[in-house]
């Protein structure tokens, strides 16, 4: 019988490995719901549709305080060195960079050849190509939205965050957590206050905070067992706050009444929406915690290729392909209905994501895996 200091035998490291990566599935459940949640949210804002029905894609902004809640939680325990976030970096940045660079030949065979008629997307492919800042916002973004960029900024300062986060737990115990939801609550009370919130600085400071209530989750309610009281409290929680999102996100339409800023859960069109997408998140991360969900080789499987499948979604260059699916759908001024078209896209497109990144992993995984391993500072 071998110790730890003994060299493990080669078939003895494969199956530590294996265990290693058999993690249960409900959290990988639940970042592939969120991602679905996104997708679906991005369909809805390209359909003419009633306002009454489009509260269901404001969960999309929840979906985004869902990652950072979760990346949070995850990373609490981890360590905090500087070669670390290194390797944290450049396994997001890696496939960010190869799609990005991937679709630009693919975009522009696409709007020269198949779709002439999109001269704003071509316009914006010769910005990219022929402008330093335009190809550099470019690639910094992998290609589309704030995503990318905010996560590796958040990675950044993740060291300083999970040393506060830890302090704080050692100082206050339970106690963190409500300190952290006061500040957090403050914040978005401040929201009015700034002139620009679309600025990264922003996005930074608030998930960077849903970042660090990740970490005290993890640190209060880790090992908490869901009680019967816990469980009626968190699905109470839970609909209140999905049928005052439906009531308020569009409050002059649906209570003909213009809320306070504050009170309406989508007041502008920023990312992480407003407290009310915040605690969504809170709720579905905690009650996902406490679902047993064995290993399923599936779900996590698919669950690798959730991050890819939003930057191949949200790539400017090929127009997010649903945006431009939805583009062909539109029938003048009529445009389509809710049903079947955005379920339909949701899951189609999301599938067809899926299976691409399945078989592009085999290309930028093992440069990913090969950089991450890299001893830099050595």
């Amino acid at each position: 019988m071998w110790t730890v200091s003994e060299p493990k035998r080669k078939g003895e490291r494969i199956l530590i490995k294996q265990l290693i990566k058999q993690r249960s599935s409900n959290f990988e459940l639940l970042r592939i719901i969120f991602i679905v949640l996104i997708l679906f949210c991005h369909n809805v804002d390209f359909l003419v549709m009633p306002d009454w029905a489009r509260w269901i894609g404001y969960f999309g902004k929840a979906s985004n305080h869902g990652f950072f809640l979760l990346s949070g939680y995850f990373l609490v325990n981890s360590k905090i060195d500087v070669k670390s976030v290194i390797k944290r970096e450049v396994k997001v940045l890696v496939p960010g960079l190869f799609y990005a660079i991937l679709f630009i030949p693919i975009s522009l065979f696409i709007y020269s050849q198949i779709a002439p008629w999109r001269t704003a997307r071509m316009d914006y492919i010769k910005f990219v190509l022929t402008s330093p800042t335009g190809l550099f916002e470019y690639l910094i973004r992998g290609g589309g939205f704030f995503f990318l960029e905010t996560y590796i900024l958040v990675i950044l300062i993740s060291p300083i965050l999970i040393f506060i986060t830890r302090k704080l737990f050692e100082k206050l115990g339970k106690w963190s957590l409500i300190l952290g939801f006061f500040v957090i609550l403050f914040f978005y009370i401040c929201e009015p206050a700034w002139e620009n919130r679309l600025t990264p600085l922003f996005r930074l400071i608030g998930f960077g905070l849903t970042f660090a209530f990740g970490c005290l989750m993890r640190k209060a309610v880790s090992e908490e067992k869901w009680s019967v009281k816990s469980k009626t409290i968190s699905i109470l929680a839970l609909c209140f706050i999905v049928i005052y999102i439906a009531f308020t996100t569009h409050p002059s339409e649906i209570l003909h009444i213009q809320l306070p800023f504050f009170f309406q859960a989508d007041p502008n069109t920023i990312p992480m929406g407003s407290i009310w997408a915040f605690l969504f998140a809170v709720i579905i991360v905690y009650v996902f915690k406490n679902i047993h969900i064995k290993y399923n080789k599936v779900i996590n499987k698919v669950a690798t290729t959730v991050f890819p499948v939003y930057l191949i979604h949200t790539n400017f260059l090929i127009g997010g392909t649903t945006f431009w699916f939805m583009d062909i759908l539109h029938s003048g001024e009529i445009g389509i209905h809710f049903w079947p078209y955005v379920p339909l896209a949701t899951f189609g497109l999301g599938v067809v994501f899926v299976f691409v990144d399945l078989i592009l992993q085999k290309v930028y995984k093992p440069l990913m895996n090969k950089i991450a391993n890299l001893n830099i500072l050595n």
